[in-house]
């Protein structure tokens, strides 16, 4: 077995291990409840934009289907109370619109 030289970058203390942070179990709960909400979502929109009725285009990098929560957590909203009837699942450009981006 050989030793590590003095001057390696991991005698230096540049390559120490990160600690690795713990989710708590509330967050794992509701990330799980999340996912199968986005399940059944997805069932009931076919895989289609829920506003526009397009498939989502993949081809740009950020394709896909945003879950959007129709009130957001500033106006009375909650992050972690999800139902079929508060959120729904967008394009990249309708999610965008209805947070008043403007893509370029």
């Amino acid at each position: 077995m050989s030793q590590v030289p003095s001057s390696s970058p991991i005698q230096r203390g540049y390559m120490r291990r990160t600690k690795i942070r713990k989710v708590s179990e509330k967050r794992t709960r509701q990330v799980v409840e999340e996912r199968k909400l986005i399940g059944l979502l997805l069932i009931e929109c076919k895989g289609r934009c829920m506003k526009c009725g397009e498939y989502p285009d993949f081809k740009d990098g950020y394709g896909g289907l945003h879950l959007h929560h129709k009130k957001p957590k500033g106006m009375g909203g909650t992050a972690h109370n999800y139902t079929i009837n508060e959120v729904e699942l967008l394009c990249r450009k309708c999610h965008s619109h209805r947070h008043h981006i403007i893509e370029a």
